[in-house]
C-alpha cells in the first residue's frame, strides 16, 4: 500500500487524551516513522489502554497493522529502536506502540 494511501484511525477517546497529554506532533512524528519503516502496512490505529499493574495509568496504544508479518519482523525493530532514540520520555511514558499481523484486526484483536 503506497504510503500516502495508509489509514491511520484515531478513537475519539485517544483523540482527547492525546490533546490532554499535548502529543499530537509525537504521535504524527511516529505514524511518519512507521510509514516510513514499515513495508506493506495496511494500518494504523490508535486507541486508549488502561494499565491495570500501573494503577488504572490511562495510556495510549498505537499499533501498526502489517500485511505480510514474520515473528521478531527486523521492520518492528527498527521502529521501536526509532522510537526509543527519537522520541521524548514523555511520550514513552504514556504510549506503547506494536505491530500486529493485519490478519490479526480481521478476526477482531
Amino acid at each position: 500500500m503506497a504510503i500516502d494511501t495508509v489509514p491511520v484511525r484515531i478513537e475519539p477517546a485517544a483523540v482527547e487524551r492525546i490533546v490532554e497529554l499535548g502529543l499530537q506532533s509525537d504521535i504524527d512524528r511516529v505514524v511518519a516513522m512507521a510509514k516510513e519503516l514499515i513495508s506493506n502496512l495496511h494500518s494504523i490505529e490508535v486507541k486508549i489502554w488502561t494499565d491495570w499493574e500501573d494503577g488504572m495509568k490511562v495510556n495510549l496504544h498505537l499499533i501498526a497493522w502489517k500485511e505480510n508479518y514474520v515473528r521478531r519482523d527486523p521492520e518492528h525493530k527498527a521502529w521501536e529502536r526509532r522510537i526509543a532514540e527519537t522520541m521524548p520520555l514523555q511520550f514513552r511514558q504514556w504510549v506503547v506502540c506494536s505491530m500486529y499481523p493485519r490478519e490479526a484486526a480481521a478476526n477482531g484483536r
